[in-house]
């Protein structure tokens, strides 16, 4: 089939590839903190068929010369999860990932609907929006001429913050008549957004700047009790509980999007 005739994809099609490379990152990350598991179950498969071998193919019952004593000690380890007290660090650390994640593809999906709103003339709103411009960027734009090049220009300049939900808020209502109401995942977002800041640039240490960030951040189920001077240090748990309120915050932007897009027109 021609070029020419294939169909162009819908808002839905180009943001699920977003929400599909986002799932992609939360596995990597997964698999990151996960990396002990991964390695002691390999080791053990390993070891449990050497052990076999030796044992009915070459008759060795000597037990000086056996595996089994180390498997054993690597079983006991993998049941315990005894190197989960070394990863404290690691778990601090994929939450800064996370977060980072979460902020390209909340921007991608941003950048997508703006450049997707411009090409169904839907934004007609945005006509009256003032935005200054160098004389480079204004000549990469004439030069491209594609409407993702003026959208991501446009967020730019715009100054928007997608490590910060109020900044978050702002740009999809303002720009984009899209209006996400807060919920327990948006409080639980919050909270790691300021957690990432404290592991980041205060050592994770939790102070007076991080409480008031999150005072009044309620109902929320991630990190209910922040003390002052406290160190963060997060649980497996809480990294799949974040990513499950990223998760569902996305697809909560991504359906109301779908909505207003295909019932209102600018």
């Amino acid at each position: 089939m021609p070029a020419s005739v294939l169909a162009t994809p819908t808002l839905k099609e180009i943001n699920s590839k977003i929400i599909t490379t986002f799932e992609k990152n939360v596995q990597i990350v997964n698999d990151l903190i996960n990396f002990d598991r991964i390695v002691l179950s390999t080791a053990i498969t390993d070891l449990e068929k050497l052990s076999e071998k030796l044992k009915q193919h070459h008759k060795l019952d000597n037990p000086h010369l056996s595996v089994d004593k180390t498997l054993e000690n690597l079983r006991n380890i993998q049941k315990n999860d005894s190197l989960r007290t070394h990863y404290g660090t690691i778990f601090n650390q994929a939450l800064v990932l996370l977060v980072s994640h979460f902020a390209s593809a909340l921007s991608d999906v941003f950048v997508s609907s703006l450049t997707y709103g411009f090409q169904k003339k839907k934004l007609g709103h945005l006509k009256k929006e003032e935005m200054k411009l160098t004389f480079g960027e204004l000549e990469k734009i004439i030069e491209v001429a594609r409407k993702e090049i003026l959208a991501e220009v446009f967020s730019s300049k715009k100054e928007i913050s997608f490590q910060d939900m109020q900044s978050v808020y702002k740009a999809f209502k303002n720009y984009l008549h899209l209006t996400i109401t807060k919920d327990v995942n948006v409080n639980n977002i919050i909270v790691s957004q300021a957690c990432r800041h404290s592991i980041v640039h205060d050592g994770a240490i939790v102070n007076s700047k991080t409480l008031k960030q999150v005072e009044e951040v309620f109902p929320r189920n991630f990190k209910e009790q922040l003390v002052l001077d406290s160190e963060i240090n997060l649980s497996l748990e809480e990294i799949m509980l974040i990513e499950t309120s990223m998760m569902k915050y996305l697809e909560r932007i991504i359906a109301g999007l779908n909505g207003e897009f295909l019932e209102v027109s600018v």
